[in-house]
Formats: structure tokens, sequence, C-alpha cells
């Protein structure tokens, strides 16, 4: 577009507002696309630990704090063995007493030659062997009472129920699942990715997360540097999830395919594009816009590479781009945080 002099008088008399940031060095890297989906960081299917009748499960979509009761089973019968093995502790307990005094009484009399040394070998053998069953009887008892303990099936964690796989009244034995409970609220991202990728990933670093038209930043926490033979993959989970996110939700995760580089940057919101091509506006000392041609590289983040007739500093247009024209005065209202 020719301008005239007339014309750019009159643009000069109206400044348009703009929100301007420095361009500026940034470590940047090329990154490819990969899909990941939302899990849950804890997730189980809880099992019964003793054989019984279930009398009580828990409704699926029902939230279970830490240590509360995921289901019941009937504990009758693990009370019951309560009850006898604690009267074979008191009757083990009682024989023993006796023996132990009878073991004294004997020693007594033997030193008077009253008491014949074969009867007291024979009652130290019979208090020795009373000890050892009363051991076997109190470790009967707690046996006992860890069934009747675990007739309680309780949340390893705080939880949603997802799936009753088994309900009341059914018969569950010991090892058998009983409820699909997750974790709703400790998430994270799991993503496969080329194993070409791995010399480019650590621990802590911090990768672009897509959901939908929201971008998060995220954290790696777990790297498993383990290729599948046949896909050729390697899994990595990231952390640091906003709290709306669901499990089974799919997202798409950035993942750098060669080494970062210190590049000149701009955020992408400077960018202009037309047919002819990508350019930015830069606000020179007078408070007028300069148009700049660029080529773009490498992104990451909000930022993405261009090379052109700019500078680290120069103040390039972030919102407001799409109105402007060459050499139009403009009025600055807030610079960016970068």
């Amino acid at each position: 577009m020719l301008m005239t002099a007339n014309s750019a008088h009159a643009f000069g008399k109206q400044a348009s507002p703009v929100v301007v940031t420095a361009a500026q060095m940034a470590e940047l890297a090329p990154t490819a696309w990969y899909s990941a989906s939302v899990f849950s960081r804890n997730e189980a299917l809880v099992a019964a630990e003793v054989s019984g009748r279930l009398i009580l499960v828990a409704d699926v979509g029902q939230i279970i704090k830490k240590g509360r009761v995921l289901a019941k089973l009937d504990g009758t019968l693990a009370r019951l063995e309560v009850t006898e093995s604690n009267a074979e502790v008191q009757q083990e307990e009682a024989k023993n007493r006796f023996l132990i005094k009878e073991v004294a009484r004997l020693k007594q009399l033997a030193k008077t030659n009253n008491a014949a040394q074969t009867l007291l070998e024979k009652t130290i053998s019979e208090r020795d062997t009373s000890r050892a069953e009363l051991a076997v009887a109190k470790a009967r008892l707690e046996q006992a009472k860890f069934r009747l303990e675990r007739s309680v099936v309780r949340a390893p964690f705080t939880g949603t129920v997802v799936n009753q796989i088994l309900r009341t009244g059914e018969w569950v034995s010991s090892g058998n699942a009983v409820v699909h409970f997750v974790d709703t609220t400790s998430l994270e991202v799991r993503a496969r990715a080329s194993l070409s990728a791995l010399q480019f990933l650590h621990i802590g670093d911090e990768l672009l997360v897509k959901e939908g038209k929201k971008e998060h930043r995220m954290t790696i926490h777990s790297l498993v540097p383990v290729g599948d033979p046949q896909s050729r993959l390697l899994e990595l989970r990231l952390q640091g999830l906003p709290g709306n996110m669901a499990i089974g939700q799919a997202v798409r995760v950035a993942i750098p395919t060669a080494a970062t580089r210190n590049v000149l940057a701009v955020p992408r919101d400077a960018l202009v594009l037309r047919r002819s091509g990508a350019s930015v506006y830069v606000i020179a000392e007078d408070n007028k816009a300069q148009r700049i041609a660029v080529q773009t590289g490498v992104a990451g983040g909000t930022l993405i590479e261009v090379s052109g007739n700019l500078q680290a500093g120069d103040q390039i247009v972030v919102r407001g781009g799409e109105r402007l024209r060459p050499g139009q005065e403009v009025a600055i209202k807030k610079a960016t945080k970068q």
C-alpha cells in the first residue's frame, strides 16, 4: 500500500493501542507432538484378605477416605475363633503357672532328698512343653484377631469407587478383588515417545501439554528408558496437571527431537501472518510501528524462533498488530511478562 504524506499524517494523529514485549534470546528445541492420556497415580483392584460373605460394599461413585470402610464381610466365624483362641490361651496360661510352681516345689524337696530326680526332670519337661503350647495358643489368637480385623476391607488411599466387582451377599475368597478403586485427585499424563528422543529427555524437564486449545507446562517425574521391541517407543510420565482434568482424557505432548539451541525468539502472538509470509511489528524510538518480515523456526511454549532484521531487546507488538499499518503511531498500553 502506497502511503501519501497526508495519509501518514492522519495515521500519526490517531495512535493505535498496542501491547509490546522485548525480543529475546531463548533456549529452544524442535519438537514433535505425541498423543497421551491422563491417568491416576493411585489405582487398585482392592481385594479381600480373608474369605467370607459380603454384607456391605461401597456404592459406585462413592468417595472413600484413606482407612475408611470399602466393604465388610460377615465376621461371625472370626469372632467365634477369637473367643475360642482366647479361652485356649487362658487354659495354657493356667497350666503353665501350675507347672512353674510345681517345678519350684520339687526343686526345694530335692534339696532334702524328698523328691525323686526323675519326677523333677519330668515336671521341668512338662513346664517347657507348656510354654511352647502357650506360645502356639497366643499365635492362634493373633491369627483369629487378624482374620476378624481383615473382615473389614479399608481404602488404601483416598479415592472413588469405580466399579463393584462383587456385591453384597456374594461369597469372596481371600485374594479376590471386591472393588475397583481410583484416586481422582492425584493425576499424571503418560505418553509414549520415540526412542530417539531419549537423549533429549531428563527427569525434571518441563514439556508443553495441550488439552484442546489450552496449554500447560508439566514436569517429567518418571522416565522409563526401555523401548518396546515392536513399537520402539519409551514411556514418560508428567505431573503438574490442573485440577479440572479427568482420568482418560486425551492430550498431546510436545517432545523434543533435537538438542536445544540459543535463538532469537518472540511470542507466537507477535506473528502477523499474510499470504506474502510472516512478519512482526517493531516499535521504533519515535513510537511508530515498522513491519519486519521474518522467517520462523523452532517453537517452545509461547515462544517461537524468528530470523530477520531483528535483534534482542527490540520492542515487538504482541497485541494489536493485526490492525497496524507501517509508520502508524502507537500508544503502548502495558508490557507483557515473559
